[in-house]
């Protein structure tokens, strides 16, 4: 992982900012890389948390428990070539139910969602639908509450 971004550091964030709405993290790295006890600390020190974006991280289920523990308003999320969750069982299950909207695109030949891109959404009719990250802009801002205008809310931060 990029030594300037820590455990200590996502720590940090979250409990200096303890009404974060919204939290972003692209690895910058060739290869893909262990996020797991960061995701746990998202979990510990993010519970206002909204919206939270994870591109190119390797996360195993303790994380994404962790995550879905301790953020009980999160709307949104997206791990994007993410690896090493597995969504068998009860965690998939959940991870559909609390999440309103889910994106899941995994590189890893153990998931259960092998090199395919899934795209959730509760106002879809169909549980699936074929979601296209060619196109996928990591730092776009979040669809739904997250605007240009809304940015610019004194509240939001």
């Amino acid at each position: 992982m990029d030594s300037s971004f820590t455990l200590e550091d996502v720590e940090t964030i979250g409990i200096s900012c303890p009404m974060l709405k919204s939290f972003t993290f692209t690895n910058s790295q060739t290869y893909i890389v262990d996020f797991s006890e960061h995701a746990v600390a998202i979990g510990k020190t993010m519970p206002n948390l909204c919206h939270l974006r994870l591109f190119k991280l390797r996360i195993e289920n303790k994380g994404l428990e962790a995550i879905l523990d301790g953020c009980p308003i999160l709307e949104s999320l997206h791990l994007l070539q993410c690896s090493d969750f597995h969504l068998q069982g009860g965690l998939g299950k959940r991870c559909y139910d609390q999440i309103k909207d889910l994106i899941l695109d995994s590189y890893s030949s153990e998931s259960e969602i092998d090199q395919a891109d899934y795209y959730w959404d509760d106002d879809n009719d169909s549980s699936y639908s074929r979601y296209d990250i060619g196109n996928y802009d990591p730092f776009s801002v979040f669809p739904g509450d997250l605007s240009d205008d809304y940015v610019s809310d004194p509240d939001f931060y």
